[in-house]
């Protein structure tokens, strides 16, 4: 073990402490914070009398903790047998005058007209799988721990990384499936990749606001200004609202729609609901960003970038599926939040499984680790995105 004499650092670092100097000194930490090394070489594994005995291990900290991801609430059920996921729906009602109050004498009324409902099926029958290989020995192992516990806990930590490792998986395909249907809907509304002028789908909450008040906001402030804030506080609850009434227009398939409140996810970056917990927490603008039971924030949606930048976070970049089945790259940035309707997008038929093969010649068992799922996005429901630009 090596010891280091710091009396002279700890000294000067009185002085800074008690006022007794106004100049900073420079502390060699160096010598009193350690960063660890990967192997014990030379007189640092021996104890300091005789530099000949073995320093032994007096505390093993195994570094294990469970990962919590965010599924963003769009998880679905799952089933057992069958593979498909059918959507039935049907083509709206139309009206006709009453005849009952226009009777005329003579006239024959026909009762016996069969009238066929159009009814139209979505099949969504892709599936994604991914597996984690993992092989575990006990016997080998023995000689690096003192107890059956310590080496339990060993072998514990590593099957929790492999669960750290699913739950990071699902919160990137949750972030994905949003994203495919951010990407959608920004598609089908601006084709020519030229995203100004707001539509019923997708609003240019930063253009809006600068129209709307005589300003010229730049959307790096938007997170600093609370009269933005105010507003996209307000165009989302009044999206909210329209959602909930049925109509053709929140939607890319131009199907007559309604999404109640209680059916509606809204998922916003998380600096607006920061923003607006900060700076508008003297009145109640702040509630209605998270007014919804369904209400997520995210972090970024495609990347974080090194500075969390807005350009970084809200920037979404991808290949997506489209209604003629031509894959066609989406690149949008701005993107703030999304609010649809909770069967617009989702995960479902997942099937996590876990095999294993025990290997009695080598004394090791292999572990599969798998899962499967499906993601879907259905552009005849509601969803409208928010964005700066």
């Amino acid at each position: 073990m090596k010891v280091e004499q710091v009396a002279q650092l700890t000294n000067g670092a009185l002085k800074e402490t008690r006022g007794e100097t106004t100049e900073i000194l420079t502390e060699d930490l160096s010598n009193v914070v350690q960063i660890g090394k990967a192997l014990l070489t030379d007189v640092q594994g021996t104890e300091n009398f005789a530099n000949t005995l073995v320093d032994r291990i007096g505390k093993v900290v195994v570094v294990d903790r469970l990962y919590t991801p965010s599924d963003l609430g769009i998880k679905r059920d799952s089933w057992d047998y069958g593979s498909i996921l059918q959507k039935i729906d049907s083509d709206e009602v139309s009206f006709e005058n009453d005849e009952s109050w226009e009777l005329k004498d003579g006239k024959e009324y026909n009762q016996d007209v069969f009238n066929k409902p159009k009814v139209r099926q979505l099949f969504f029958n892709n599936k994604v799988s991914e597996q984690i290989k993992m092989s575990i020995t006990r016997m080998q192992l023995q000689s690096a721990f003192t107890s059956a516990e310590k080496l339990n806990a060993f072998v514990t930590m590593l099957f929790n990384k492999v669960a750290n490792g699913m739950s990071l998986r699902d919160e990137i395909r949750s972030r994905e499936t949003v994203s495919h249907l951010v990407a959608s809907v920004m598609h089908e509304n601006y084709p020519d990749g030229k995203f100004t002028d707001s539509k019923a789908q997708a609003i240019n909450l930063l253009k809006d606001y600068n129209t709307t008040f005589g300003q010229t906001l730049t959307k790096d402030k938007i997170f600093t200004t609370p009269e933005f804030i105010r507003y996209a506080s307000y165009r989302i609850s009044e999206a909210q609202d329209y959602m909930a009434s049925m109509s053709t227009l929140y939607n890319v398939g131009g199907r007559s729609r309604f999404t109640p409140k209680s059916e509606q996810i809204l998922i916003m970056l998380s600096p607006l609901k920061n923003a607006a917990k900060i700076y508008l927490e003297s009145d109640t603008y702040h509630k209605d960003l998270v007014s919804l039971p369904n209400f997520h924030t995210i972090p970024f949606f495609q990347m974080s970038g090194a500075n969390h930048g807005l350009d970084d976070i809200s920037h979404i970049k991808a290949k997506i599926a489209t209604k003629d089945k031509t894959p066609v790259e989406v690149d949008v940035t701005g993107v703030i939040g999304i609010l649809f309707d909770k069967e617009a997008c989702g995960i479902t038929s997942e099937d996590p499984r876990t095999t294993s093969h025990y290997n009695a010649r080598a004394e090791f068992t292999n572990y599969w680790f798998k899962v499967t799922s499906s993601y879907f996005n259905d552009l005849n429901e509601n969803a409208i995105v928010f964005y700066v630009a």
